[in-house]
């Protein structure tokens, strides 16, 4: 009975893709769900090419704006939870499997329980491939762990990927 519901499902859907208009199917402002791409269409419909690419310069500039306000929203979103970690404990408090203990602590840089690279890197270099190793260095308290990337795709693997409160990991795309 469930495959039937399964096959059931999975032919309307296809019906529906092949019965339903294409002019259905078209992917809108993910900041302003309820506007549609014909609207913008509809009001140069009956101007030439260049004043309908004028009027479509405010509408971009207004996207452009829209998506800087939401990237900024992010940030403050990233950087108020990286204060609050900061400030909390040095782990995530009660073990679930074991009641009235806690988790351990994540300690901070390339270390066991912390950042540590796959040891099986050392005999397999496809474990590792379009990045130097992690390079780390302490200042003031604070441990910096960087990795460069030297090809278009890297490949990583990580025993543990544990970043300590007062690690900051930077992956180098600059190259």
């Amino acid at each position: 009975m469930k495959k039937i519901w399964h096959l059931t499902q999975t032919v309307t859907a296809s019906v529906l893709l092949v019965v339903m208009p294409v002019r259905d199917l078209w992917a809108g402002d993910i900041l302003r769900q309820h506007s549609s791409p014909s609207s913008a269409t509809t009001a140069a419909a009956g101007t030439t090419a260049s004043s309908g690419a004028t009027a479509s310069l405010p509408n971009a500039q207004d996207r452009l704006a829209r998506t800087a306000q939401a990237l900024q929203a992010v940030q403050t979103m990233q950087a108020a939870a990286r204060a609050l970690a900061i400030q909390g404990p040095n782990n995530l408090g009660a073990d679930p499997n074991h009641p009235g203990t806690t988790l351990p602590n994540v300690p901070n840089g390339l270390v066991a329980g912390g950042l540590q690279v796959d040891p099986r890197v050392a005999t397999d270099s496809g474990l590792w491939t379009g990045a130097g190793s992690p390079q780390q260095s302490v200042s003031g308290g604070q441990t910096k762990v960087t990795v460069a990337q030297t090809a278009p795709q890297a490949l990583l693997n990580w025993s543990s990927f544990n970043i300590g409160k007062q690690t900051v990991l930077n992956f180098d795309q600059s190259r």
